[in-house]
């Protein structure tokens, strides 16, 4: 619980400008479509470009490919297909028609048309396209973006790109200095979609960059590596198979007042429907302008993975690992916050299935008094918010030192969610199932600390059902701090009242903190319907809940392997909580086991320490650019195969290829040369001296990791 009011600055206020102040946008307003799109309907055509092609007006066919993709997308007309060839492809000034109609320069610039780009062929063979073996990359030098999609139109859909197999790297899209209370906005340094529509897929977005400048208003970032900005209404764009890595969105530092926010340091989405299918977000970092004068308002990071903005997202099969928000410096005043480490929620409709968020960070910035941090996982504000099978493990909300011990160090909550809402007619929801929150902290920077808490979740002023839940060895500072697996807050002056129902949870393993597993702040309306606590220092403290069934209280959670170095928190066939979920509607649990006898937690306990079965159950234990596997002996087994499914872009095991069975008559085998964070499929196969299947596990989901912790999966 905190001390004093926290500080939000939200970004829906301050991304409501029009999108006439971007540096890129025409003065002239929108660009003419009959300037661009081809008056007369023509049959689709399929382009051809390579690298040793020649940009001349009748390039383009199999035997004479242009040079360059954008000579191919002006000769190309509506619905056609263009085929690209392995080959770093660059900025090319003699055929851009973008800089001068738009004021912005990219690789590719497709405007007031409807596209197909797929990369990955072998020059001069484009009958089939590999993008792993011959990978196309669309290189922005550090100078300019990589992509830019724009429509032609505010109010009509005309502009659409499907692109496949490529990577897009070094992108840039610089703000520009601007007047005194000017918003300047840099968005999408690797893919800017803006008015238009664009479906992404078996794409790599990295080292990509979207920074502000000096300036004596707010210069705004948003994207540094893709940002889609003020869809047509009705329309949707699409990524699958798309990972975001090493990209940052960089507010710039104020000349005499609050630096520039920054938001989505991998994928910034406003006012837009984003559906996504197995993305992933590694090592993306948003950074809040650096404050170098007085002010009353401080620069603020939003999402380090990812911010939503007045949009609809569907996240599926996302993994998000070692994000960064970070808040602004300060030199003389105080320094800017920051908000979801991996992901951040604004005044939105967002549904999050299948993820892994892990070791991302929020950290507030440094300053006379430091910036709070909030959500090291996400922070989910004025929104309507569903996650379904995710697991937030290890993630850190750290706010800022302060410049001596007796200024304020900032107030820091949820070491995995941080969920408000602070305007009257905000949404104000959060639905959570079948999830694990675990191991999760919260700490206080140098100077005096304000207090806080929420060691797993913070949740205040919204309504939340959190069902089949694991809530388990999530940490908090010894003092000020409440709620080490949960906080129930409820903000004096807010304009609704918090509203928490739990069911079918375990809270469990909150002994390294004086604060209890669940604090119920003072007015927060909280209702209890079979849980079990275990291991907690006290299981909950603050406002008395309202008990609708009977609550378990344990020693023991029985986790398979809680804690350094597997963090497993499913439950063995052995724990207390094992058939104890009976009346919970839910029919499978976090790994999509069917639910038969429910079991309280986020996982059936399936899995039995093996001893002469005939079931294969196999670990996985991830660490840098690698995956241990073990497995138990299956009875008339003499040799096992593991088949291993890769994901776009990364390295395939050394010990064999991708989708070639690597055999081994051991029960263990180490997988190395991957690739880190990318989610690999695996699968372990026992068979006989005929080479007849006698048991197969089922496919498991991993990816390796630098960081110093791991997230092992079990076969059930």
């Amino acid at each position: 619980m905190k001390t004093q009011p926290y500080r939000i600055i939200l970004a829906t206020l301050l991304a409501t400008s029009p999108l006439v102040v971007m540096s890129f946008t025409p003065a002239n307003g929108d660009v003419s479509p009959s300037a661009i799109m081809p008056s007369v309907a023509q049959q689709a055509t399929t382009w051809h470009v390579s690298p040793n092609g020649v940009d001349v007006a009748t390039c383009g066919i199999s035997a004479a490919p242009c040079r360059s993709i954008q000579q191919a997308v002006n000769l190309a007309s509506n619905n056609d297909t263009i085929l690209v060839a392995e080959g770093t492809y660059t900025f090319n000034a003699a055929v851009d028609p973008c800089n001068s109609v738009i004021s912005a320069k990219a690789v590719v610039c497709v405007l007031g048309k409807q596209l197909t780009i797929n990369g990955g062929y072998r020059a001069g063979e484009w009958g089939t396209a590999d993008p792993v073996k011959h990978p196309t990359i669309l290189d922005g030098q550090n100078v300019q973006r990589g992509v830019i999609v724009r429509g032609t139109s505010s109010t009509v859909a005309n502009t659409h790109l499907t692109m496949n197999g490529v990577t897009v790297q070094n992108g840039l899209a610089q703000g520009t200095a601007g007047a005194t209370g000017i918003p300047l906005l840099a968005l999408g340094g690797g893919v800017l979609v803006e008015t238009a529509t664009m479906n992404l897929s078996n794409a790599l977005v990295r080292n990509s960059r979207a920074l502000g400048q000096a300036n004596p208003g707010d210069s705004i970032t948003g994207g540094g590596g893709i940002a889609f900005a003020a869809a047509i209404s009705g329309t949707q764009s699409v990524l699958t198979k798309v990972r975001i890595e090493g990209s940052e969105a960089q507010g710039g530092p104020a000349v005499s007042q609050a630096g520039g926010l920054a938001r989505g340091g991998g994928l910034f989405v406003f006012r837009s429907d984003l559906k996504m299918q197995t993305v992933t977000l590694v090592e993306n970092k948003v950074v809040g302008g650096a404050v170098t004068g007085l002010s009353a308002s401080t620069a603020d990071a939003f999402g380090g993975g990812a911010m939503f903005c007045q949009s609809t997202g569907q996240p599926n099969q996302l993994t998000a690992n070692n994000n960064q928000a970070v808040g602004g410096s300060a030199t003389s005043s105080d320094a800017g916050a920051a908000w979801g480490g991996a992901l951040f929620v604004d005044a939105a409709d967002v549904t999050i299935n299948d993820a892994k968020i892990g070791g991302n960070q929020a950290r507030g910035g440094d300053g006379v008094n430091g910036g709070s941090a909030h959500g090291g996982a996400a922070t989910f504000a004025n929104s309507a918010v569903t996650i379904e099978r995710a697991e937030m493990v290890n993630n850190l909300a750290r706010s800022g030192n302060a410049n001596n011990a007796v200024n304020n160090s900032g107030s820091a909550g949820g070491g995995a969610i941080f969920a408000t809402a602070i305007i009257s007619n905000a949404k104000r929801s959060l639905a959570i199932n079948n999830s694990i929150f675990a191991a999760n902290e919260v700490l206080s920077g140098v100077g005096k600390t304000l207090g806080g808490g929420g060691g797993g979740l913070w949740l205040s002023n919204i309504a939340t059902t959190i069902s089949h839940a694991t809530i388990a060895d999530n940490k908090l500072p010894i003092s000020q701090m409440y709620g080490a697996g949960l906080l129930v807050n409820s903000d004096s002056g807010l304009p609704s009242q918090t509203q928490v129902q739990l069911s079918y949870n375990i809270v469990a393993s909150h002994s390294n903190t004086s604060s209890a597993g669940i604090f119920i702040a003072a007015n927060a309306l909280t209702s209890l319907h079979r849980n079990m606590f275990a291991g907690n220092v006290k299981d909950i403290d603050g406002s008395t809940p309202t008990v609708t069934a009977l609550n378990l209280v344990t020693t023991t959670a029985g986790f398979v392997s809680p804690g350094a170095p597997n963090y497993n928190y499913r439950i063995t066939t052995n724990s207390p909580a094992k058939d104890q979920a009976a009346g919970s509607p839910s029919q499978i649990d976090i790994d999509k086991v069917a639910r038969v006898n429910p079991d309280i937690g986020a996982a059936e306990a399936t899995f039995t320490p093996p001893s002469g079965t005939s079931e294969l159950a196999v670990q996985i234990a991830p660490t840098s650019s690698r995956l241990n596997l073990t497995w138990n002996a299956i009875e008339g087994a003499v040799k096992y195969h593991v088949l291993v499914n890769c994901p776009f872009a990364a390295n395939p095991p050394e010990q064999g290829g991708c989708g070639v069975p690597i055999s081994t008559t051991d029960t263990k085998l180490a997988l190395t040369g991957l690739s880190n964070y990318a989610l690999y499929n695996l699968e372990v196969l026992a068979l006989d001296g005929t080479n007849k299947v006698l048991s197969a596990s089922p496919t498991l989901r991993a990816f390796p990791t630098d960081l110093s912790y791991f997230l092992p999966l079990i076969a059930k």
